[in-house]
């Protein structure tokens, strides 16, 4: 089997399904935003179902948000107490509606 490197994460190519295995990122891009905007669109993406992992069971939604801000070079702390402080709040998703906007502005472009 040949294994090649892509961006830190070393991809085995199979010949039918390749499979990834986990390695320590390079922390290439850089988080400019507050910690909870990360745990905000961590959770909306996890809530979505835009993605799965590999055993099909549920996504532990601190455990995802500690991997995702790892891509970042990120330790975040407390994300329980952060994710349960969004849900008590009025506007909730003040960052998301900022993506959103951002999204629809860059198409009249």
């Amino acid at each position: 089997m040949k294994h090649e490197q892509f961006n830190a994460i070393h991809v085995a190519q199979a010949p039918i399904f390749p499979t990834r295995v986990k390695t320590v990122p390079r922390h290439e891009y850089t988080w400019l935003k507050y910690g909870n905007d990360l745990i905000e669109l961590a959770v909306a993406l996890m809530k979505n179902k835009s993605f799965g992992n590999s055993t099909g069971e549920d996504i532990l939604a601190g455990q995802f948000i500690q991997d995702f801000s790892s891509f970042f070079g990120l330790q975040l702390k407390w994300v329980e107490s952060r994710i349960s402080q969004k849900r008590n709040q009025k506007t909730t998703a003040r960052f998301l509606h900022q993506l959103v906007a951002a999204y629809e502005n860059s198409l009249e472009l």
